[in-house]
């Protein structure tokens, strides 16, 4: 049976619980958090977010993922980042408009309009300055206005049952 995701709200200023989940999942090599901006209920009014949903394009409500290492066949994948967004250029680009940059030291894998970017991590990375890059990037790609607070998604692998919060590998 798959586990439900842990989902919370959180202000830019409280880092300390999804923070203390990153950590939890890197350690256990397992997991990844999705990252959404709350937004005002006049903009869920509008018509873009959620017509998306009938068609095939990207939703405008953009979304920001972390993803744990993971131990496969040939060693172990690095952490990833993604930022999904609907918006017709790329994210370093949208990124380099107001004066910002992808960290130093991380692969840049994709960088698609209408799509997003995923880059991969350094081995020696800090999980707070990841999480911090993360939220203001997707406030800069986000193309609907948001109201500070964020909505984390924890999701356990589901390769691993009984696999938690506290990191634990049941079978």
């Amino acid at each position: 049976m798959a586990r439900r995701p842990e989902t919370f709200e959180f202000d830019p200023a409280e880092l300390d619980r999804v923070l203390s989940r990153m950590e939890q999942m890197a350690a256990a090599q397992l997991g990844w958090i999705n990252l959404q901006p709350a937004v005002s209920d006049d903009e869920l009014k509008r018509p873009g977010p959620f017509a998306a949903l009938f068609n095939r394009r990207s939703p405008q409500l953009t979304l920001a993922t972390w993803t744990a290492s993971e131990r496969v066949r040939k060693g172990v994948t690095p952490e990833s980042v993604g930022v999904q967004h609907s918006r017709p250029h790329r994210v370093r680009a949208l990124l380099g408009d107001e004066g910002k940059t992808i960290p130093q030291g991380w692969k840049v894998v994709q960088d698609a309009p209408r799509r997003g970017l995923v880059a991969l991590l350094p081995e020696e990375i800090d999980h707070r300055e990841v999480l911090e890059w993360l939220l203001d990037t997707t406030v800069v790609v986000s193309p609907i206005t948001t109201t500070g607070r964020w909505r984390a998604i924890i999701h356990w692998s589901e390769a691993v049952r009984g696999a938690g919060p506290g990191g634990q590998r049941g079978r």
